[in-house]
């Protein structure tokens, strides 16, 4: 929960090079696409990406520093002026994973993102990441964030 917590601070400050030292040097970080299909019945039926189906993103540690790389250079159009973004993860449960240096951790993520004073995008997901201990350090592996929505409030610019 620590960690979770600390990670939320550092992107809600706009500290991406130490939010990247909490990263492994293996990370996968994806974010699904989400879409609602008509049935036969008239039912929507939620539907999620996976294997070879879109993603907003599947990155790796090399693209997540080049994204960072581009929000330092201040010439990023989302980031003028540098909106208040606000985290909160709650909802918090841990598993065991495979890995006797590993856990699951299973957690829920509002994000608010306010613009210009007064636009306001909210961001509802829930998350499974698989955090490991790197000597003696937790470290985020993997990161599967699953929007609520199927229609982006805005452009997907932060980290979720």
């Amino acid at each position: 929960e620590e960690f979770l917590y600390q990670e939320a601070h550092l992107l809600d400050e706009y500290r991406w090079r130490e939010w990247l030292e909490l990263l492994t040097e293996d990370i996968r970080y994806r974010i699904p696409t989400l879409e609602v299909r008509e049935t036969a019945d008239g039912a929507g039926e939620r539907y999620r990406s996976e294997g070879l189906y879109l993603h907003y993103w599947d990155w790796d540690r090399r693209f997540l520093e080049l994204r960072v790389r581009q929000f330092e250079t201040g010439l990023n159009w989302s980031l003028i002026p540098r909106p208040v973004v606000q985290r909160m993860v709650t909802n918090i449960w841990i598993e065991r994973a495979d890995r006797a240096d590993e856990v699951i951790a299973h957690s829920k993520i509002h994000v608010l993102q306010v613009r210009y004073g007064d636009k306001e995008d909210h961001w509802f997901a829930r998350r499974v990441d698989r955090v490991r201990r790197v000597n003696g350090v937790w470290k985020l592996a993997e990161r599967m964030v699953i929007l609520a929505s199927a229609v982006l409030p805005h452009t997907l610019d932060i980290f979720l």
